[in-house]
């Protein structure tokens, strides 16, 4: 039997149905650094709703990481997915320029 559900994040364009309050919580927790969990049954939403708010903050200035746990084994696991997304998002911030720049001023001071 085919998996029935279709496995995608809903584009963070895409309106939410009754999200409203959701949407302002969990953005006011965000930019108050406050460390929030999200749990629901599987294909409630969560990633979709996560996504939503990070397009949001992106627009006021902020920088965001996502980072899926799903499947860890191991603690060492959830560090190099951490760092992955981390160096993802901030590899994309730097121009090419910017980045010869930094390399030519380290082998300049070695």
């Amino acid at each position: 039997m085919a998996n029935p559900f279709i496995m995608r994040v809903i584009p963070s364009a895409y309106p939410f149905a009754n999200r409203i309050r959701e949407l302002k919580e969990l953005s006011s927790h965000a930019r108050n650094k406050a460390n929030v969990v999200l749990f629901a049954p599987r294909r409630y939403g969560k990633t979709s709703l996560v996504k939503k708010i990070q397009a949001n903050l992106k627009q006021d200035g902020f920088i965001t990481i996502y980072t899926d746990f799903f499947m860890v084994t191991s603690v060492d696991d959830v560090a190099e997915r951490i760092a992955r997304s981390a160096y993802s998002v901030l590899h994309k911030r730097e121009s090419f320029f910017q980045k010869g720049t930094k390399f030519t001023k380290l082998i300049l001071r070695v």
